[in-house]
């Protein structure tokens, strides 16, 4: 079966659909999720569902964003289940 724009998330390390997954680019340090695909910049894909979100950490964006900075985008992201 062939997957239409596959990504792979960086927590489960499947490749899914893009339509599955979140995507993510950092903006100043900042983690922001890019709900219309567009934004500039490289794209950080975690699956929409809450056992992937729940492990996301500052290391799956090799240390460029605070621990702080990573629980407000899974906040974020737990908004948009």
């Amino acid at each position: 079966m062939r997957i239409d724009n596959p990504r792979m998330c960086l927590v489960s390390r499947t490749r899914e659909p893009k339509s599955r997954l979140f995507r993510v680019v950092l903006i100043d340090g900042q983690a922001v999720v890019d709900s219309v695909d567009s934004m500039p910049g490289r794209g950080y894909y975690f699956l929409k569902k809450e056992e992937a979100i729940k492990r996301i950490s500052p290391r799956h964006f090799k240390g460029k964003i605070s621990e702080e900075a990573c629980e407000r985008l899974k906040g974020e992201l737990y908004g948009l289940l």
